[in-house]
């Protein structure tokens, strides 16, 4: 699986937890937004690691 696959499997097991399918929906985007934002920062830090 790619990257982009991972994230959205992430995603949809993050807004699983919400029982409200309208407030799934409002979430999306945050979940979305925070899930790419963990994974940039952990991969920043694992290059940070190897290269520096």
């Amino acid at each position: 699986m790619n990257p982009i696959e991972f994230s959205r499997k992430n995603i949809k097991k993050e807004l699983r937890k919400i029982l409200s399918f309208d407030e799934m929906v409002v979430n999306a985007g945050l979940a979305a937004v925070m899930m790419f934002e963990r994974r940039k920062m952990s991969y920043t830090i694992r290059w940070r690691e190897k290269s520096l």
